[in-house]
């Protein structure tokens, strides 16, 4: 178990490091965000995810907008119904057409690798002799 002392260390390196976080600023929720570094220190980790919100698109804001009106069809149905709305809208709601996508460019292939040239082989080393051969000590009574 940590100590105090060392999870208000962990907190305070979390600031720290969220202190350089761009997204910072873009968080509306700031007790949301002390309670996920407090959480963190006390688990020990070393690090708070900052996200923003993501914008909608066009699609979820058309769902949301057309499901009060399917409340009574049976579950199943819903997004089918839906899907089948989504065609229509966008067949009568033309988008401006997308850029097309720029083509990458192929890398130059690399150089084939150059074989080394092998080293010579090395003398094999002379076996170790024992300890009782080298002391000159046969063990004779």
């Amino acid at each position: 178990m940590t100590t105090n002392t060392e999870m208000l260390a962990n907190v305070m390196a979390l600031l720290e490091n969220i202190k350089l976080n761009d997204e910072l600023d873009n968080h509306n929720d700031f007790k949301k965000l002390m309670s996920k570094v407090t959480t963190a220190a006390m688990k020990g980790s070393n690090k708070v995810v900052v996200k923003q919100k993501k914008t909608s698109n066009p699609y979820t804001d058309f769902v949301k907008a057309k499901m009060p009106e399917l409340k009574d069809a049976p579950k199943g149905e819903k997004f089918k119904l839906i899907g089948e709305m989504w065609q229509a809208h966008k067949a009568a709601n033309p988008e401006e057409p997308k850029a097309p996508k720029v083509a990458k460019v192929a890398k130059a292939p690399k150089a084939p690798k150059v074989a080394k040239v092998a080293k010579a082989p090395k003398a094999p080393k002379a076996p170790k002799a024992h300890k009782a051969a080298e002391n000159g000590s046969d063990n004779e009574d």
